[in-house]
Protein backbone atom coordinates (compact mmCIF):
# COMPACT_ATOMS: atom_id res chain seq x y z
CA UNK A 1 0.00 0.00 0.00
CA UNK A 2 1.51 3.59 -0.82
CA UNK A 3 1.16 6.40 1.29
CA UNK A 4 2.45 9.73 0.57
CA UNK A 5 5.12 11.58 1.65
CA UNK A 6 5.30 12.77 5.17
CA UNK A 7 2.46 10.35 6.92
CA UNK A 8 3.10 9.21 10.16
CA UNK A 9 3.72 6.24 11.83
CA UNK A 10 0.25 5.34 12.70
CA UNK A 11 -0.64 6.15 9.46
CA UNK A 12 1.14 3.45 8.11
CA UNK A 13 0.24 1.36 10.66
CA UNK A 14 -3.08 1.48 10.23
CA UNK A 15 -2.51 0.06 6.26
CA UNK A 16 -1.60 -3.11 7.92
CA UNK A 17 -3.09 -6.02 9.22
CA UNK A 18 -2.14 -5.14 12.89
CA UNK A 19 -4.31 -3.71 15.15
CA UNK A 20 -4.27 -0.19 15.93
CA UNK A 21 -3.43 1.24 19.66
CA UNK A 22 -6.60 2.70 21.14
CA UNK A 23 -6.68 6.03 22.72
CA UNK A 24 -4.49 6.06 25.91
CA UNK A 25 -2.06 3.75 24.03
CA UNK A 26 -1.84 6.07 21.07
CA UNK A 27 -1.26 9.11 23.14
CA UNK A 28 1.71 7.82 25.16
CA UNK A 29 3.19 7.09 22.26
CA UNK A 30 2.52 10.33 20.29
CA UNK A 31 4.51 12.31 23.49
CA UNK A 32 8.16 12.44 21.35
CA UNK A 33 8.94 15.82 22.40
CA UNK A 34 9.15 15.40 26.41
CA UNK A 35 12.47 14.30 28.30
CA UNK A 36 10.52 11.87 30.51
CA UNK A 37 7.44 9.95 29.58
CA UNK A 38 5.37 7.32 32.17
CA UNK A 39 2.53 5.36 31.39
CA UNK A 40 1.11 2.99 34.14
CA UNK A 41 0.03 -0.24 32.54
CA UNK A 42 -2.32 -2.71 34.97
CA UNK A 43 -2.62 -6.09 33.75
CA UNK A 44 -3.27 -7.31 30.60
CA UNK A 45 -4.06 -3.71 29.50
CA UNK A 46 -1.00 -3.96 26.67
CA UNK A 47 1.83 -2.18 28.34
CA UNK A 48 4.12 -3.69 26.29
CA UNK A 49 2.23 -3.05 23.02
CA UNK A 50 2.37 0.51 23.93
CA UNK A 51 5.66 0.65 24.44
CA UNK A 52 7.01 -1.25 21.35
CA UNK A 53 4.72 1.15 19.65
CA UNK A 54 6.19 3.68 20.93
CA UNK A 55 10.22 2.58 20.40
CA UNK A 56 9.15 2.83 16.89
CA UNK A 57 7.36 5.67 16.51
CA UNK A 58 10.87 7.82 17.97
CA UNK A 59 12.24 5.65 15.58
CA UNK A 60 10.21 6.72 12.28
CA UNK A 61 10.15 10.11 13.50
CA UNK A 62 13.47 10.13 13.78
CA UNK A 63 14.49 8.39 10.94
CA UNK A 64 11.86 10.41 8.41
CA UNK A 65 13.98 13.44 9.84
CA UNK A 66 17.40 12.57 8.44
CA UNK A 67 18.80 11.61 11.90
CA UNK A 68 19.22 7.99 13.47
CA UNK A 69 18.22 5.97 16.26
CA UNK A 70 20.31 4.82 19.08
CA UNK A 71 17.73 2.89 21.50
CA UNK A 72 18.06 1.25 24.58
CA UNK A 73 15.12 -0.90 25.76
CA UNK A 74 15.84 -2.59 29.16
CA UNK A 75 13.37 -4.80 31.57
CA UNK A 76 14.73 -6.38 35.10
CA UNK A 77 13.52 -9.91 33.68
CA UNK A 78 14.70 -11.58 30.20
CA UNK A 79 11.38 -12.32 29.63
CA UNK A 80 10.26 -8.94 30.28
CA UNK A 81 12.56 -8.02 27.57
CA UNK A 82 11.66 -10.76 24.96
CA UNK A 83 7.44 -9.37 25.12
CA UNK A 84 8.59 -6.26 24.32
CA UNK A 85 10.99 -7.39 21.65
CA UNK A 86 8.58 -9.73 19.89
CA UNK A 87 6.42 -6.41 19.70
CA UNK A 88 8.67 -4.40 17.91
CA UNK A 89 9.90 -7.14 15.67
CA UNK A 90 6.28 -8.04 14.49
CA UNK A 91 5.14 -4.45 14.13
CA UNK A 92 8.35 -3.64 11.98
CA UNK A 93 7.93 -6.86 9.88
CA UNK A 94 3.99 -6.09 9.36
CA UNK A 95 4.90 -2.00 8.32
CA UNK A 96 7.47 -3.28 6.26
CA UNK A 97 5.90 -6.10 4.01
CA UNK A 98 2.59 -5.00 3.80
CA UNK A 99 3.05 -1.19 3.13
CA UNK A 100 6.16 0.46 1.19
CA UNK A 101 7.77 2.24 4.51
CA UNK A 102 11.31 2.59 4.22
CA UNK A 103 12.20 4.29 7.13
CA UNK A 104 12.84 0.58 9.21
CA UNK A 105 15.31 -0.36 6.31
CA UNK A 106 18.49 0.41 8.12
CA UNK A 107 17.00 -0.58 11.68
CA UNK A 108 18.64 -3.53 13.38
CA UNK A 109 17.28 -5.27 16.13
CA UNK A 110 20.24 -6.57 18.58
CA UNK A 111 19.18 -8.43 21.61
CA UNK A 112 22.20 -8.52 24.17
CA UNK A 113 22.47 -11.51 26.17
CA UNK A 114 25.21 -12.65 28.64
CA UNK A 115 25.22 -16.31 26.91
CA UNK A 116 24.49 -17.89 23.50
CA UNK A 117 21.06 -18.94 23.07
CA UNK A 118 18.13 -17.95 21.29
CA UNK A 119 15.33 -17.11 23.79
CA UNK A 120 13.33 -15.21 21.06
CA UNK A 121 11.74 -16.89 18.43
CA UNK A 122 11.41 -13.61 16.42
CA UNK A 123 8.77 -13.50 13.28
CA UNK A 124 11.19 -11.74 10.87
CA UNK A 125 14.42 -13.97 11.41
CA UNK A 126 16.10 -10.65 11.60
CA UNK A 127 16.49 -10.19 15.52
CA UNK A 128 20.78 -10.37 16.02
CA UNK A 129 21.88 -12.00 19.21
CA UNK A 130 24.90 -10.93 20.39
CA UNK A 131 26.56 -12.45 23.77
CA UNK A 132 28.88 -9.81 24.81
CA UNK A 133 30.95 -11.96 27.02
CA UNK A 134 32.41 -14.17 24.05
CA UNK A 135 31.91 -11.77 21.27
CA UNK A 136 34.71 -11.74 18.71
CA UNK A 137 36.69 -8.19 18.38
CA UNK A 138 35.00 -7.89 14.16
CA UNK A 139 31.73 -8.61 15.64
CA UNK A 140 32.54 -5.11 18.73
CA UNK A 141 33.86 -3.26 15.99
CA UNK A 142 31.45 -3.33 13.56
CA UNK A 143 28.52 -2.74 16.48
CA UNK A 144 31.06 -0.07 17.47
CA UNK A 145 31.19 1.26 13.96
CA UNK A 146 27.59 1.31 14.07
CA UNK A 147 27.08 2.94 17.33
CA UNK A 148 29.59 5.73 16.04
CA UNK A 149 28.57 6.54 12.52
CA UNK A 150 26.38 10.01 12.13
CA UNK A 151 24.85 11.35 9.07
CA UNK A 152 25.50 14.30 10.89
CA UNK A 153 29.20 14.56 10.97
CA UNK A 154 28.99 12.93 7.32
CA UNK A 155 28.59 9.42 6.50
CA UNK A 156 27.38 8.80 3.74
CA UNK A 157 24.83 6.26 5.43
CA UNK A 158 23.77 4.71 8.75
CA UNK A 159 22.68 2.13 10.33
CA UNK A 160 20.67 2.50 12.88
CA UNK A 161 19.85 0.11 16.36
CA UNK A 162 17.52 -0.54 18.69
CA UNK A 163 19.17 -2.74 21.40
CA UNK A 164 16.99 -5.04 23.98
CA UNK A 165 18.79 -6.20 27.42
CA UNK A 166 18.60 -6.62 30.76
CA UNK A 167 19.90 -3.70 32.87
CA UNK A 168 23.22 -5.40 33.57
CA UNK A 169 23.42 -6.22 29.65
CA UNK A 170 22.63 -2.62 28.83
CA UNK A 171 25.60 -1.57 30.64
CA UNK A 172 28.16 -4.18 29.22
CA UNK A 173 27.37 -4.03 26.01
CA UNK A 174 28.83 -0.39 25.86
CA UNK A 175 31.45 -1.57 27.95
CA UNK A 176 32.63 -4.34 25.74
CA UNK A 177 32.02 -2.40 22.61
CA UNK A 178 33.95 0.88 23.71
CA UNK A 179 36.18 -0.75 26.98
CA UNK A 180 34.23 2.41 28.52
CA UNK A 181 32.03 2.32 30.99
CA UNK A 182 29.96 5.69 29.76
CA UNK A 183 29.71 6.46 26.26
CA UNK A 184 26.96 8.87 25.68
CA UNK A 185 25.63 6.58 22.81
CA UNK A 186 21.56 6.27 23.11
CA UNK A 187 18.98 8.93 21.97
CA UNK A 188 15.72 6.88 23.25
CA UNK A 189 16.26 4.92 26.22
CA UNK A 190 12.89 2.65 27.21
CA UNK A 191 12.27 0.89 30.75
CA UNK A 192 9.36 -1.48 30.75
CA UNK A 193 8.04 -3.27 34.18
CA UNK A 194 9.36 -0.60 36.06
CA UNK A 195 7.81 -1.37 39.12
CA UNK A 196 10.20 -4.11 39.42
CA UNK A 197 13.66 -2.34 38.44
CA UNK A 198 15.93 -0.93 41.56
CA UNK A 199 16.88 2.63 40.58
CA UNK A 200 20.34 1.57 40.71
CA UNK A 201 19.94 -0.30 37.89
CA UNK A 202 18.16 2.25 36.00
CA UNK A 203 20.89 4.67 36.42
CA UNK A 204 23.69 1.89 35.38
CA UNK A 205 21.25 0.90 32.08
CA UNK A 206 20.65 4.56 31.32
CA UNK A 207 24.28 5.98 31.97
CA UNK A 208 25.60 5.91 27.94
CA UNK A 209 21.97 7.93 26.86
CA UNK A 210 22.95 11.17 25.49
CA UNK A 211 22.09 14.33 26.66
CA UNK A 212 18.76 14.89 24.26
CA UNK A 213 17.46 11.64 24.86
CA UNK A 214 13.99 10.68 25.68
CA UNK A 215 12.88 8.42 28.25
CA UNK A 216 9.89 6.23 28.07
CA UNK A 217 8.78 4.63 31.79
CA UNK A 218 6.15 1.63 31.76
CA UNK A 219 5.28 -0.24 34.62
CA UNK A 220 2.28 -0.56 37.66
CA UNK A 221 3.61 0.61 41.11
CA UNK A 222 0.53 -1.75 41.30
CA UNK A 223 1.81 -4.38 40.62
CA UNK A 224 5.16 -6.51 42.11
CA UNK A 225 8.18 -4.12 43.65
CA UNK A 226 12.00 -4.89 43.41
CA UNK A 227 13.43 -7.97 45.84
CA UNK A 228 15.23 -6.31 48.80
CA UNK A 229 17.42 -7.90 50.50
CA UNK A 230 18.04 -4.68 53.02
CA UNK A 231 15.19 -4.49 55.57
CA UNK A 232 14.76 -0.77 54.98
CA UNK A 233 11.88 -0.31 57.74
CA UNK A 234 14.94 -1.18 59.93
CA UNK A 235 17.55 1.13 58.82
CA UNK A 236 18.74 3.46 61.73
CA UNK A 237 20.44 6.02 59.42
CA UNK A 238 17.69 8.48 58.57
CA UNK A 239 20.15 10.00 55.65
CA UNK A 240 20.42 6.98 53.74
CA UNK A 241 16.92 6.09 53.73
CA UNK A 242 15.93 9.77 52.55
CA UNK A 243 18.04 8.76 49.50
CA UNK A 244 15.17 6.33 48.98
CA UNK A 245 17.47 3.55 47.33
CA UNK A 246 14.54 0.84 48.54
CA UNK A 247 12.45 2.41 45.96
CA UNK A 248 11.53 1.23 42.37
CA UNK A 249 12.31 3.08 39.21
CA UNK A 250 7.96 3.82 39.17
CA UNK A 251 8.18 4.49 42.59
CA UNK A 252 11.24 6.90 42.06
CA UNK A 253 8.84 8.98 39.35
CA UNK A 254 5.94 9.10 41.41
CA UNK A 255 7.52 10.19 44.25
CA UNK A 256 8.96 13.23 41.69
CA UNK A 257 5.59 13.76 39.95
CA UNK A 258 3.44 16.91 41.07
CA UNK A 259 0.75 15.00 40.46
CA UNK A 260 -1.35 13.92 43.18
CA UNK A 261 -2.57 10.92 42.07
CA UNK A 262 -0.30 9.51 40.42
CA UNK A 263 2.76 10.14 44.03
CA UNK A 264 0.55 10.52 46.96
CA UNK A 265 2.00 7.72 48.91
CA UNK A 266 2.94 6.58 52.62
CA UNK A 267 5.90 5.17 52.26
CA UNK A 268 7.40 9.02 50.53
CA UNK A 269 6.40 11.17 53.71
CA UNK A 270 9.67 11.19 54.84
CA UNK A 271 11.05 12.26 52.00
CA UNK A 272 11.01 15.88 50.98
CA UNK A 273 11.07 17.03 47.52
CA UNK A 274 11.48 20.92 46.93
CA UNK A 275 10.21 20.81 43.22
CA UNK A 276 7.99 17.95 42.20
CA UNK A 277 7.81 17.92 38.10
CA UNK A 278 5.21 17.78 35.99
CA UNK A 279 5.77 14.36 34.13
CA UNK A 280 3.63 13.22 31.45
CA UNK A 281 1.64 10.51 32.64
CA UNK A 282 -0.77 8.17 30.71
CA UNK A 283 -2.71 5.39 32.31
CA UNK A 284 -3.93 2.47 30.41
CA UNK A 285 -7.82 1.30 31.65
CA UNK A 286 -8.76 -1.55 29.12
CA UNK A 287 -7.73 -4.96 30.12
CA UNK A 288 -8.16 -7.36 27.08
CA UNK A 289 -7.10 -10.89 29.84
CA UNK A 290 -9.37 -10.67 32.83
CA UNK A 291 -12.72 -11.34 32.71
CA UNK A 292 -15.15 -8.39 33.51
CA UNK A 293 -16.52 -9.56 36.41
CA UNK A 294 -12.42 -9.94 37.96
CA UNK A 295 -11.64 -6.75 36.28
CA UNK A 296 -14.79 -5.03 38.28
CA UNK A 297 -13.50 -6.43 41.56
CA UNK A 298 -9.54 -5.00 40.97
CA UNK A 299 -11.48 -1.56 40.01
CA UNK A 300 -13.02 -1.46 42.93
CA UNK A 301 -10.01 -3.21 44.98
CA UNK A 302 -7.05 -1.61 43.43
CA UNK A 303 -7.46 0.88 40.49
CA UNK A 304 -9.95 2.78 41.70
CA UNK A 305 -7.43 5.37 43.99
CA UNK A 306 -5.35 5.60 40.77
CA UNK A 307 -8.43 7.06 39.06
CA UNK A 308 -8.32 4.32 36.75
CA UNK A 309 -11.94 2.80 35.52
CA UNK A 310 -10.12 -0.79 34.71
CA UNK A 311 -12.52 -2.61 32.76
CA UNK A 312 -12.61 -5.89 30.63
CA UNK A 313 -12.62 -4.88 26.87
CA UNK A 314 -16.04 -6.78 26.96
CA UNK A 315 -17.53 -4.35 29.50
CA UNK A 316 -18.71 -1.70 27.02
CA UNK A 317 -19.10 -4.14 24.25
CA UNK A 318 -22.14 -6.80 24.78
CA UNK A 319 -21.44 -8.50 20.80
CA UNK A 320 -17.73 -8.94 22.55
CA UNK A 321 -19.32 -10.30 25.73
CA UNK A 322 -21.34 -12.90 23.72
CA UNK A 323 -18.78 -14.04 21.60
CA UNK A 324 -16.24 -14.77 24.51
CA UNK A 325 -15.06 -18.66 24.22
CA UNK A 326 -16.55 -20.30 27.65
CA UNK A 327 -14.37 -22.49 30.24
CA UNK A 328 -14.21 -26.28 29.03
CA UNK A 329 -14.88 -28.44 31.39
CA UNK A 330 -16.45 -31.79 32.32
CA UNK A 331 -18.59 -32.41 35.68
CA UNK A 332 -17.23 -34.96 38.15
CA UNK A 333 -20.55 -36.11 39.91
CA UNK A 334 -18.96 -33.73 42.80
CA UNK A 335 -20.93 -30.82 44.10
CA UNK A 336 -18.82 -29.05 45.36
CA UNK A 337 -16.17 -29.45 42.67
CA UNK A 338 -18.47 -29.00 39.86
CA UNK A 339 -19.57 -25.54 41.82
CA UNK A 340 -16.00 -24.56 41.73
CA UNK A 341 -15.54 -25.20 38.09
CA UNK A 342 -18.63 -23.79 36.74
CA UNK A 343 -17.93 -22.01 33.92
CA UNK A 344 -20.17 -19.39 33.90
CA UNK A 345 -18.62 -18.28 37.37
CA UNK A 346 -15.27 -16.85 36.30
CA UNK A 347 -14.38 -15.67 39.83
CA UNK A 348 -14.31 -18.77 43.05
CA UNK A 349 -13.54 -18.32 46.65
CA UNK A 350 -12.98 -21.68 48.52
CA UNK A 351 -12.83 -21.29 52.35
CA UNK A 352 -11.81 -23.07 54.49
CA UNK A 353 -10.99 -23.83 58.44
CA UNK A 354 -7.38 -24.45 58.38
CA UNK A 355 -5.49 -23.08 61.02
CA UNK A 356 -2.40 -25.01 60.96
CA UNK A 357 -0.72 -24.63 57.47
CA UNK A 358 2.38 -22.49 56.97
CA UNK A 359 4.50 -22.35 54.00
CA UNK A 360 2.78 -25.91 53.13
CA UNK A 361 -0.71 -26.87 52.77
CA UNK A 362 -1.95 -30.28 52.17
CA UNK A 363 -5.50 -29.78 52.28
CA UNK A 364 -5.24 -26.78 49.24
CA UNK A 365 -2.32 -29.15 46.95
CA UNK A 366 -5.07 -32.22 47.60
CA UNK A 367 -7.80 -29.64 46.05
CA UNK A 368 -5.72 -28.73 43.12
CA UNK A 369 -5.03 -32.50 42.12
CA UNK A 370 -9.04 -32.67 42.27
CA UNK A 371 -9.74 -29.40 40.23
CA UNK A 372 -7.16 -30.10 37.48
CA UNK A 373 -8.49 -33.48 36.11
CA UNK A 374 -11.51 -32.52 34.63
CA UNK A 375 -10.65 -29.48 32.65
CA UNK A 376 -10.66 -29.48 29.33
CA UNK A 377 -6.87 -30.82 28.02
CA UNK A 378 -7.13 -27.40 25.93
CA UNK A 379 -6.70 -24.70 28.37
CA UNK A 380 -3.41 -23.98 29.84
CA UNK A 381 -3.47 -23.73 33.45
CA UNK A 382 -1.39 -21.80 36.12
CA UNK A 383 -0.79 -22.91 39.54
CA UNK A 384 0.30 -19.84 41.90
CA UNK A 385 1.39 -19.72 45.24
CA UNK A 386 3.46 -17.43 47.47
CA UNK A 387 5.75 -19.85 48.64
CA UNK A 388 8.04 -22.44 47.45
CA UNK A 389 7.36 -24.87 49.76
CA UNK A 390 4.08 -25.21 48.75
CA UNK A 391 5.64 -25.04 44.97
CA UNK A 392 7.54 -28.35 45.37
CA UNK A 393 4.36 -30.04 47.20
CA UNK A 394 1.52 -28.75 44.27
CA UNK A 395 4.58 -30.13 41.82
CA UNK A 396 4.70 -33.62 43.58
CA UNK A 397 0.99 -33.78 43.34
CA UNK A 398 0.43 -32.84 40.04
CA UNK A 399 3.15 -35.46 38.87
CA UNK A 400 2.85 -35.87 35.01
CA UNK A 401 0.11 -34.08 34.71
CA UNK A 402 2.52 -30.56 34.39
CA UNK A 403 4.49 -32.43 31.66
CA UNK A 404 1.61 -33.99 29.98
CA UNK A 405 -0.50 -31.27 29.91
CA UNK A 406 -0.17 -27.37 29.62
CA UNK A 407 0.18 -26.58 33.29
CA UNK A 408 2.52 -24.18 34.87
CA UNK A 409 2.94 -24.08 38.73
CA UNK A 410 4.61 -21.29 40.43
CA UNK A 411 5.00 -18.38 42.79
CA UNK A 412 3.28 -15.39 42.61
CA UNK A 413 6.41 -13.46 42.03
CA UNK A 414 7.30 -15.64 38.97
CA UNK A 415 4.30 -15.27 37.39
CA UNK A 416 4.08 -11.44 36.75
CA UNK A 417 3.97 -10.91 33.28
CA UNK A 418 2.47 -14.26 32.62
CA UNK A 419 -1.81 -15.32 31.87
CA UNK A 420 -3.55 -18.17 31.48
CA UNK A 421 -7.12 -19.21 31.00
CA UNK A 422 -7.45 -20.75 34.77
CA UNK A 423 -5.23 -19.57 37.41
CA UNK A 424 -5.81 -21.46 40.64
CA UNK A 425 -4.16 -19.61 43.61
CA UNK A 426 -3.56 -21.43 46.66
CA UNK A 427 -3.19 -18.93 49.42
CA UNK A 428 -0.94 -21.36 51.61
CA UNK A 429 -0.82 -20.04 55.27
CA UNK A 430 -3.80 -20.39 58.18
CA UNK A 431 -2.08 -20.49 61.03
CA UNK A 432 -2.46 -17.08 62.32
CA UNK A 433 0.99 -17.03 64.35
CA UNK A 434 2.51 -17.63 61.16
CA UNK A 435 0.61 -14.93 59.30
CA UNK A 436 1.62 -12.39 62.30
CA UNK A 437 5.27 -13.57 61.87
CA UNK A 438 5.24 -12.33 57.89
CA UNK A 439 2.63 -10.13 57.53
CA UNK A 440 4.24 -8.07 54.95
CA UNK A 441 4.78 -11.07 53.03
CA UNK A 442 1.80 -12.52 53.06
CA UNK A 443 -1.00 -9.83 53.29
CA UNK A 444 1.55 -7.52 50.50
CA UNK A 445 -1.51 -5.99 48.11
CA UNK A 446 0.54 -5.61 45.29
CA UNK A 447 1.15 -9.45 45.50
CA UNK A 448 -2.22 -10.36 46.01
CA UNK A 449 -3.43 -8.31 42.92
CA UNK A 450 -0.89 -9.37 40.65
CA UNK A 451 -1.83 -13.56 41.89
CA UNK A 452 -6.08 -12.22 40.68
CA UNK A 453 -5.10 -10.75 37.58
CA UNK A 454 -3.07 -13.50 35.77
CA UNK A 455 -6.07 -15.27 34.28
CA UNK A 456 -8.69 -15.45 31.38
CA UNK A 457 -11.28 -17.44 31.94
CA UNK A 458 -11.66 -18.58 35.33
CA UNK A 459 -9.96 -17.69 38.89
CA UNK A 460 -10.18 -20.00 41.86
CA UNK A 461 -8.94 -19.16 44.53
CA UNK A 462 -7.94 -21.19 47.71
CA UNK A 463 -7.80 -19.36 51.00
CA UNK A 464 -8.03 -19.66 54.56
CA UNK A 465 -11.06 -18.37 57.14
CA UNK A 466 -7.86 -17.76 59.25
CA UNK A 467 -6.20 -15.28 56.62
CA UNK A 468 -9.11 -13.21 55.31
CA UNK A 469 -10.33 -12.65 59.16
CA UNK A 470 -6.97 -12.21 59.87
CA UNK A 471 -6.32 -8.32 62.30
CA UNK A 472 -3.17 -7.45 61.99
CA UNK A 473 -1.49 -5.98 65.39
CA UNK A 474 0.34 -3.24 63.62
CA UNK A 475 -1.19 -0.56 62.29
CA UNK A 476 0.31 -0.05 59.52
CA UNK A 477 -0.33 -3.73 58.42
CA UNK A 478 -4.02 -2.93 58.42
CA UNK A 479 -4.93 -1.76 55.21
CA UNK A 480 -3.26 -4.51 53.49
CA UNK A 481 -5.23 -6.84 55.54
CA UNK A 482 -8.28 -5.36 54.80
CA UNK A 483 -7.79 -6.56 50.87
CA UNK A 484 -8.41 -10.10 51.55
CA UNK A 485 -11.49 -8.87 53.84
CA UNK A 486 -12.91 -6.30 50.69
CA UNK A 487 -11.87 -9.42 48.32
CA UNK A 488 -14.85 -11.77 50.44
CA UNK A 489 -16.87 -8.77 50.61
CA UNK A 490 -16.88 -8.17 46.96
CA UNK A 491 -17.34 -11.43 45.59
CA UNK A 492 -20.42 -12.04 47.96
CA UNK A 493 -21.73 -9.07 46.73
CA UNK A 494 -21.81 -9.72 43.89
CA UNK A 495 -22.92 -13.25 43.94
CA UNK A 496 -24.75 -13.56 47.23
CA UNK A 497 -23.76 -16.50 49.87
CA UNK A 498 -22.67 -19.39 49.16
CA UNK A 499 -23.03 -21.48 46.31
CA UNK A 500 -21.84 -24.82 48.11
CA UNK A 501 -21.05 -25.82 51.69
CA UNK A 502 -19.73 -28.48 52.87
CA UNK A 503 -17.21 -30.60 54.61
CA UNK A 504 -13.53 -31.70 53.31
CA UNK A 505 -14.94 -35.30 52.70
CA UNK A 506 -17.84 -34.26 50.39
CA UNK A 507 -14.81 -32.72 48.40
CA UNK A 508 -12.18 -34.96 48.38
CA UNK A 509 -13.87 -38.56 49.28
CA UNK A 510 -10.85 -38.97 52.27
CA UNK A 511 -9.11 -37.47 54.93
CA UNK A 512 -5.92 -35.33 55.15
CA UNK A 513 -3.08 -35.48 57.54
CA UNK A 514 -3.75 -33.02 60.70
CA UNK A 515 -7.41 -32.27 58.99
CA UNK A 516 -10.64 -34.01 60.26
CA UNK A 517 -12.97 -34.97 57.49
CA UNK A 518 -15.75 -32.52 58.92
CA UNK A 519 -14.10 -29.05 58.70
CA UNK A 520 -16.01 -27.11 56.60
CA UNK A 521 -15.66 -25.66 53.48
CA UNK A 522 -17.78 -22.68 51.73
CA UNK A 523 -17.71 -21.80 47.71
CA UNK A 524 -18.57 -18.63 47.23
CA UNK A 525 -19.27 -17.38 43.32
CA UNK A 526 -20.04 -14.82 40.72
CA UNK A 527 -21.64 -15.44 37.84
CA UNK A 528 -21.49 -13.31 34.71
Amino acid sequence: MSLDEGESYLDYLEETSLETPNEKQESFLSKTEDDFVILQGPPGTGKSLALGHAILNRAFNLVSDEREIRALMVAPSNRAVNATLKKVDEFKHRIEHETDCTEFDSIRLIRALSRDMRIHPDESGEVEYINYNTADHDELEQLRGTFEQSKQWGSESSDNVIVFATPSGGYKIIKETFDETIRPTFNLFAVDEASMMSITDFLLSGSSTTSDAQTLIAGDHRQLSPIQKHTWEDEYRRTIREQVPYLSVMDLFRLLSENDDFGEDDQFEEVEVPEPVDYPIERLEITYRCDEEVAKILRKLVYERDGIRYRSETEDNPELRANRESLSVKETGIDGIDAILNPDAPIVLVVHQDVESQQSNPFEAAMVEKLVDPIGSSENIGVITPHNAQRGRLTDVLGDRIDNRSIDVDTVDRFQGSERDVIILSSTVSDPDYIRKETEFILSPNRLNVALSRMEKKLIVLVSESLIEFIPSDSDDYDNARLWKMLLTEVRRRGGDSTWDGDIDELLGEGLDHMPLDKSVDVFSVNR
